[in-house]
């Protein structure tokens, strides 16, 4: 099992549900009926140090 602990936003692609990952490393999950995952958690702030 793949564990993938990432900030992702809801996107929607050509009309479909996707989770789109803040780190360009990672692919765009798309999302359907059969997509099993968990949401672990909201960012409701970012502090930005510099």
């Amino acid at each position: 099992m793949v564990v993938d602990r990432t900030v992702k936003r809801r996107h929607v692609k050509d009309g479909r549900l996707c989770l789109a990952p803040e780190n360009p490393a990672s692919p765009l999950l798309e999302v359907s009926p059969e997509t099993s995952f968990e949401i672990r958690g909201v960012a409701t702030c970012v502090i930005h140090r510099g």
